[in-house]
């Protein structure tokens, strides 16, 4: 059971690297280690524990717009202007495939469920998951 438990972290923290790694060369500068919430973190070389408390794994202030035009365009990009959203990114690991089951907490779930995402983009944080497997 442990070494069943210890792979799982292992897997989970290599697809946090790797959405990392993703996100800091689509985003530049702007996207550091700071931007990394979640405590697996720690557990991967030239990386510091995350200490504090988070809605998912990542959050990104989307200051100038770029992971907006990124995902949705440049009209809405233009549309949103100076009011882009903080990203709060949620990275989910399966053993299997695509269609394998992944775990939400009830958090999660409840942040997910709210009103729909873009009639909250310019006023709220926005919430998105990012399927891995």
């Amino acid at each position: 059971m442990y070494a069943r438990i210890e792979r799982c972290r292992l897997a989970d923290s290599l697809a946090h690297t790797q959405v990392f790694r993703l996100l800091q060369h689509a985003l530049g500068p702007d996207f550091t280690e700071d931007n990394w919430t979640s405590e697996l973190r720690g557990l991967v070389p030239g990386f510091s524990p995350y200490l504090g408390t988070s809605l998912a794994d990542f959050r990104y202030a989307d200051t100038s717009g770029v992971l907006t035009n990124l995902w949705f365009g440049t009209k809405q990009k233009k549309a949103w202007k100076d009011r882009w959203p903080t990203y709060h990114l949620e990275v989910k690991t399966t053993s299997g495939g695509v269609n394998e089951p992944f775990h939400m907490s009830s958090a999660q779930l409840q942040l997910v469920r709210s009103p729909p995402l873009l009639e909250r983009c310019a006023t709220d944080d926005v919430a998105a998951r990012r399927h891995n497997n």
